[in-house]
């Protein structure tokens, strides 16, 4: 669905693969993107040697893997 200012897109994202990716982004913080190992491995990324952590979420009954990158600041 495609929006512009007069009729923007309207849309609600169920399931679990959208309940853990807006909770990844929650957990992030501030300069960090958190990256499923299922997104990543489905994405076909290989963005090097980031690092990997075990992340217990809400309602989640075993922990999701993530790889973390981090955004770098300029100056």
């Amino acid at each position: 669905m495609v929006g512009d200012e007069d009729s923007p897109a309207d849309f609600t994202a169920l399931g679990d693969n959208a309940n853990i990716a807006a909770r990844l982004a929650s957990d992030a913080g501030p300069g960090k993107i958190l990256v499923s190992d299922a997104a990543y491995s489905a994405a076909n990324l290989n963005l090097g040697n980031l690092e990997h952590q075990q992340l217990d979420l809400k309602a989640k009954s075993a922990p999701i893997g993530v790889r973390l990158l981090s955004i770098a600041e300029d100056g």
